[in-house]
């Protein structure tokens, strides 16, 4: 499985997505939304979190690897300004939340 060759941060940063995705209950989420969730996240498994920008750098792997999608959109009712918007593909949130639960487990012992 794909999930299981990817490195601890990426690992995290698609954790921090899928219970993004969850908690907002949309079919998409935003990059902000993704990386609070992901501080929360680092947090509850005592690592270190990288910077946004680190962040961003791992949906894109993330993306690269067709695990996610992600795509610039046009920030509503604003005259300038964009968001990087975040979708799972193949696999629905809630199928993946156990699957990132089951390898946490494993990997941190909790």
């Amino acid at each position: 499985d794909i999930v299981d060759q990817l490195n601890e941060q990426e690992l995290l940063a698609l954790y921090g997505i899928v219970k993004s995705l969850i908690s907002n209950g949309e079919p998409f989420t935003l990059v902000d939304d993704a990386y609070e969730e992901y501080l929360v996240v680092c947090e509850n498994y005592s690592v270190e979190p990288h910077v946004k920008m680190s962040f961003r750098k791992y949906i894109r792997q993330l993306s690269q690897l067709k695990i996610i999608a992600s795509k610039t959109a046009r920030i509503e009712d604003a005259q300038r300004g964009r968001h990087l918007q975040i979708t799972l593909l193949d696999i629905p949130s809630s199928k993946l939340i156990e699957l990132l639960d089951d390898i946490f487990g494993k990997k941190f012992g909790s």
